[in-house]
């Protein structure tokens, strides 16, 4: 994120990823505890910037860009209380090309209601939440797109 900010580019190659994964509603960053001060404190609205500007740039490049995520959403800080609700709407700001779900959304039957809810996640980003191998047992639908 420090090279973007600093205007200096970085170098693409044809098929460019970044990754989100394990977030836990840490959507505000926070210091590692491994090196108290470490410029790894990044929050959404650095990753948004730094994703935008990459976009640009792929785009500017003809490059291939995609904004992934790996799920693991909630069950971190009070963000994700009660069941992901206050997390989900920050979470449906960020351009992501694709999202599926983590094991810490399935733990609560009341996170998946809320994300499978009108204006949820998973009708949100549609046929980019993919989750082919998360079946409802009682419905047998499967939670996202296949």
């Amino acid at each position: 994120i420090a090279a973007v900010a600093s205007n200096t580019l970085l170098p693409l190659a044809d098929l460019n990823l970044v990754i989100v994964t394990d977030v836990h509603s840490w959507l505000h960053g926070h210091e590692n505890v491994d090196r108290p001060g470490a410029q790894r404190d990044a929050d959404y609205g650095d990753l948004y910037s730094f994703v935008a500007l990459l976009k640009a740039q792929a785009l500017e490049d003809g490059k291939d860009f995609f904004f992934l995520n790996n799920g693991d959403l909630v069950d971190g800080t009070g963000l994700s209380d009660p069941f992901g609700e206050p997390v989900m709407p920050l979470v449906k700001m960020m351009p992501f090309d694709l999202i599926n779900t983590g094991n810490h959304e399935l733990y609560r039957d009341e996170t998946i209601a809320n994300m499978n809810k009108p204006g949820g996640l998973v009708k949100h980003f549609g046929n980019s939440y993919v989750t082919s191998n998360v079946v409802n047992a009682t419905s047998n639908a499967n939670l996202g797109a296949n």
